[in-house]
């Protein structure tokens, strides 16, 4: 094993986090990018190993296309998340103001056809490579676009009175397995 993937999964378990992608998930998403998508959209990268993202200032819309090749994004396991802005400013000169374009709902659809989890946040769309928890992560059909909030009386994260996480929150891990009932635990009336 390679130092770094060594030292990689010495920090995951020290912060506690799980894999929910691996390396076929990743050039999944990487070629349909790449092949299906008129412009590859800029994204923010967090690796396992810096506390830092790159780049560091992402929070508007930008004037750059991101790069989806091997040489930015491999090895695939030192990602922590990817953080992607689905549209770019598209300069139409100096008297103009700058046009947005988007390929948010091609984005996502490619999401959906690889069975990839996300999350949406204001305008962006985060993908993990590791978390603590999947209790936030969407997959599947989706109705809302990223911006807009999720309704107060979802069932995000909600407990079932029968003992265990409802069927839909528990598609990134198996956590029926991880939460096993323990054999010695009684309630005393």
């Amino acid at each position: 094993m390679p130092k770094s993937k060594q030292q990689i999964d010495t920090e995951v378990a020290m912060r506690g986090l799980v894999s929910i992608m691996n390396d076929t998930k990743w050039r999944e998403l990487q070629k349909a990018v790449r092949a299906e998508l008129p412009f590859a959209p800029p994204y923010q990268l967090k690796v396992v190993l810096n506390p830092h993202p790159e780049p560091e200032q992402f929070d508007a819309d930008v004037h750059y296309l991101g790069d989806w090749s091997d040489e930015c994004l491999s090895p695939f396991y030192e990602i922590e998340w990817i953080r992607i802005r689905a549209r770019f400013l598209r300069r139409r000169g100096r008297l103009l103001a700058a046009e947005v374009c988007s390929v948010e709902s091609e984005f996502l659809a490619i999401l959906h056809r690889h069975d990839i989890p996300y999350r949406c946040d204001e305008d962006s769309i985060w993908i993990f490579g590791y978390v603590s928890s999947t209790g936030d992560l969407k997959r599947g059909q989706r109705t809302r676009r990223c911006s807009e909030r999720e309704p107060a009386d979802s069932l995000r994260d909600k407990f079932n009175v029968i003992g265990g996480w409802l069927p839909s929150l528990t598609f990134a891990l198996d956590l029926r397995a991880a939460l096993r009932p323990c054999a010695n635990f009684f309630i005393a009336m």
